[in-house]
């Protein structure tokens, strides 16, 4: 049975809703003995457990057996990291395990604050005289961040802050940060050898608005937030481009002539992704005009197909199932049609992925160095793609969604 809750609505009924609940119940089943020795939030253990967790939430059968399946993921998560030496990263390292912790916070009755180790490693990290990171949210000071604000904790996100100033460029179009060569891999390297402006949430300036939105809103260092926050967007937007795809490219370089092609549609790099950064920063500090261009980008991008868009799988990051469910944000915030409709289309697409008997839960992930691999993360993986059914079957708000950046609240 499906919770019901009128602040979110479903939106998958009939045959599709049949399929997607097949779909829930085949990936837990195969998550259940999907142990990884990874800990991390976007690709092990800890992402695992947010699934079972949002799990317990919208189904009420078996409520307590789910939700001790993921508490018994987290544990594993923090007792890989207890054993080894892990990066600060939000989506690879100690401070996504920490959020995972905190997501939970409502639902298990901790013995101790399981997260005040996390808490003190992280800020001894941002007191470096110069941390080893760049700005990004998967790797960098907006991941730690997006920590620090589910913590509330006033003294990390505005250390957060204070170097995310330090490292921004003050330019006639606005405040933006330029990614150097040593933060991304070898490959990319030879091919942008003097580093990039990204326009992708995952690693780019979107991510950084919605975040100093955020800290605006609560009050954490509101005035450089605020001014951070203003010449970001206005950076952002003096970048759009025209043509029959996307309305901005992926990324900026000294290595490239012109803007770079129009990105793919996705969460990661492209319109969707972008427009609801946006359209959350908007509603964070009410500028009705940010939500204005944040709505103009999205209905541009139900219009994009999966052809163009580059959609191979249904993974979160980059596939039809995150395409699905930021379309699904976008009608909750909205109750526009077009976005219903978008949404629908997405999680039809992503359903037709299904091969009962592959992968896990009938899903894998394309990579393009390796093939189609059997997957169970979050960012990539059946995790995610379950977590984006189970918010197209309705019932709870899914807020683990704020570790993408896109919980604009519902209408």
């Amino acid at each position: 049975m499906i919770r019901s809750d009128a602040a979110w609505a479903p939106i998958l009924t009939g045959e599709a809703k049949a399929e997607a609940l097949s779909a829930v119940d085949d990936i837990a089943v195969a998550l259940q003995s999907s142990v990884t020795d990874q800990s991390s939030l976007s690709g092990g253990n800890a992402g695992i457990a947010l699934f079972f967790g949002f799990l317990s939430e919208v189904r009420e059968q078996a409520k307590e057996e789910t939700l001790d399946i993921a508490c018994r993921f987290l544990r594993l998560a923090f007792d890989t990291t207890r054993d080894s030496v892990t990066s600060p990263s939000l989506y690879g390292g100690f401070t996504g395990i920490g959020w995972a912790a905190e997501r939970f916070r409502p639902l298990v009755s901790f013995d101790e604050d399981v997260n005040s180790d996390v808490d003190a490693a992280l800020g001894r990290y941002l007191a470096e005289r110069q941390p080893r990171c760049g700005y990004e949210l998967l790797n960098g000071l907006v991941g730690f961040g997006v920590y620090a604000i589910e913590r509330r904790n006033r003294t990390l996100v505005e250390a957060v802050i204070r170097r995310l100033r330090e490292m921004a460029e003050i330019t006639d179009d606005g405040v933006t940060w330029f990614t150097p060569p040593q933060h991304y891999p070898e490959a990319v390297r030879q091919r942008l050898p003097h580093g990039y402006y990204n326009l992708g949430v995952a690693h780019g300036v979107p991510a950084a608005i919605t975040f100093l939105a955020w800290a605006c809103a609560f009050d954490f260092g509101a005035d450089t937030a605020r001014m951070l926050l203003d010449g970001a967007v206005r950076w952002l937007l003096s970048k759009r481009i025209t043509g029959k795809g996307g309305c901005f490219p992926s990324m900026l370089s000294p290595d490239i002539e012109e803007a770079a092609p129009h990105s793919r549609l996705s969460w990661c790099y492209g319109d969707l992704g972008i427009s609801l950064t946006l359209l959350g920063a908007a509603r964070c500090v009410g500028d009705s005009s940010w939500e204005a261009e944040a709505l103009g980008i999205a209905r541009h991008a139900t219009r994009i197909p999966a052809v163009i868009g580059g959609t191979l799988d249904a993974g979160i990051c980059h596939g039809a199932g995150g395409n699905a469910h930021l379309f699904n944000r976008l009608y909750q915030a909205t109750r526009e049609p077009v976005f219903l409709d978008a949404a629908l289309r997405w999680f039809k697409l992503t359903l037709s992925l299904r091969r009962p008997e592959t992968g896990i839960g009938g899903f894998q992930a394309w990579r393009p160095e390796e093939g189609w691999q059997s997957r169970p993360g979050l960012l990539d993986g059946s995790a995610g793609i379950g977590l984006a059914l189970l918010a197209g079957l309705g019932g709870v708000i899914p807020d683990w969604d704020r570790m993408l950046l896109v919980s604009v609240d519902p209408r």
